[in-house]
């Protein structure tokens, strides 16, 4: 087994755990676009809003889509929205629709 630093970081974390900052990280990235999250992370646009009604039930702040002012989410989830990119330029997920922008 190769050691990889990051994953080293992450062990005692639940999967839930990691797959929630993953999400709520990527959210923040794309100005929480939900497509463009979906389609970062390889996951349908449903199945990521399924999620995000999860986390709410939970009480957990997700960054809200249509953000328009990137300074506010880099704020709230320290760091700045990419409205763009890098979604554009990443291979679509297997079974994932890519969609245009």
């Amino acid at each position: 087994v190769k050691h990889d630093p990051l994953i080293a970081k992450l062990v005692g974390y639940t999967v839930a755990d990691v797959e929630r900052d993953l999400i709520i990280h990527t959210l923040s990235r794309h100005c929480g676009s939900r497509t463009r999250a979906a389609g970062v992370l390889g996951l349908s646009v449903r199945t990521l809003r399924n999620k995000i009604r999860e986390y709410a039930t939970l009480g957990i702040e997700v960054p809200a889509p249509g953000r328009t002012e990137p300074r506010m989410i880099a704020d709230k989830f320290g760091q700045p929205c990419d409205e763009y990119g890098p979604a554009a330029s990443l291979p679509a997920a297997p079974g994932v629709a890519r969609v245009k922008n």
